[in-house]
């Protein structure tokens, strides 16, 4: 019968293996799968084989996941839908607790433009925005789920893809700045500082 310590041992590996079958994203993986090598070293050389190998097993499985998610490439869209969409008013209520922690004065409008984010073919985000002026457009809500909050989103909307608001006519996007985090992530995004009419903005220049 396995002593207190094996036994210890074993249920903290079917733990540990459960929860490789979950999503995580490529860090946490990284980090599940060296929790994984101290397990199968741990098994080997306090004199347990048979948690040695099951150790090896779920550092194998840890391993196969790891680059199994990075074989998928992501594939971002914008697709523009009417305020009213079912999609976006699912998705807002849905994750209506952390876009109000993110974005506190956000309230839905009947006049804004509307975007979902798409990876492939899943909602992974709302980018919501309003005329600020003839060739403006002041942005709401620029929210995606935490799986995504990397930049990628935000390099694909405002770096890769900036031409995308270009071609409807706009010619600069507007927003105030919520917190210093926030701050960092727009001047990460080319987003420049300006006061206009005595009031602090941050300003992208689609033109540029």
């Amino acid at each position: 019968m396995p002593n207190i310590v094996e036994l210890i041992g074993f249920i903290a590996t079917a733990i540990l293996g459960v929860t490789i079958v979950l999503e995580m994203n490529r860090l946490l993986r990284m980090v599940h799968l060296t929790g994984a090598v101290i397990f199968a070293i741990y098994g080997f050389v306090f004199g347990s084989v048979g948690m040695g190998i099951v150790d090896c097993g779920l550092f194998a499985g840890s391993l196969f996941l790891l680059l199994h998610s990075q074989s998928f490439k992501d594939t971002f869209n914008i697709l523009q839908v009417k305020g009213n969409n079912e999609y976006l008013g699912a998705f807002i209520e849905y994750y209506k607790r952390d876009i109000y922690h993110y974005s506190p004065f956000y309230k839905r409008s009947p006049d804004s433009i509307c975007f979902l984010i798409l990876n492939n073919i899943d909602i992974i985000g709302v980018f919501i925005v309003t005329i600020h002026d003839k060739k403006t457009l002041f942005i709401n809500l620029d929210f995606v789920v935490p799986k995504y909050r990397n930049f990628k989103v935000g390099n694909y909307l405002f770096i890769e893809n900036v031409k995308y608001f270009y071609d409807l006519g706009y010619e600069s996007i507007v927003t105030v700045c919520l917190n210093e985090v926030h701050k960092a992530y727009l001047l990460k995004m080319s987003f420049e500082e300006k006061i206009i009419n005595g009031e602090k903005l941050f300003v992208k220049d689609l033109k540029k």
